[in-house]
C-alpha cells in the first residue's frame, strides 16, 4: 500500500480491530493507543503518524513496519511476525520495544536507541 504525504491527517482516541477498516489508507494521528494484535494483518496499511500510548501489533504476519508511527508514547510490540527487517521502526519509543520471534536478518536497520531500552529481539 502507498501512502501520499500530502493526504490530511484523521485524529483519532484509538484504534483496534473494532475501527480499523475505517481508517484504512489514511495517514493518522492517535492520541491514545493502537491494539491490532492477532488481526491476520500482512501489512499495517494505515499510514500512523504519531501514537500517544501503545502500539501493538504482535501476532500477525506482517512483513514490514511501513506505516508505523515516528513516535509512540508506550511500548512497541511487534513480536511474532514474518519481519526480517526492524525497517520504518519508530523513531522514539516511550515504553518497552518488543520483537521477539521475528525471523530478522536486516541488522542494518537496528534502531539506534535499542540499547537504552528494555527489549525483547530474537527468535
Amino acid at each position: 500500500m502507498t501512502f501520499g504525504n500530502n493526504e490530511a491527517i484523521v485524529q483519532v482516541a484509538y484504534i483496534d480491530r473494532s475501527n480499523y477498516l475505517k481508517y484504512k489508507g489514511k495517514r493518522v494521528y492517535v492520541s491514545g493507543s493502537v491494539m491490532l494484535a492477532n488481526c491476520g494483518l500482512y501489512e499495517l496499511g494505515i499510514d500512523f503518524t504519531y501514537v500517544g500510548g501503545s502500539f501493538i501489533c504482535c501476532f500477525n504476519k506482517l512483513t514490514t513496519l511501513k506505516g508505523c508511527p515516528s513516535f509512540v508514547g508506550g511500548t512497541f510490540d511487534c513480536s511474532n511476525n514474518n519481519l526480517n527487517s526492524l525497517q520504518f521502526y519508530p523513531e522514539e519509543i516511550n515504553g518497552e520495544f518488543d520483537c521477539y520471534s521475528n525471523p530478522i536478518t536486516d541488522v542494518n536497520h537496528i534502531p539506534s536507541y535499542y540499547d537504552k531500552i528494555h527489549k525483547r529481539c530474537g527468535q
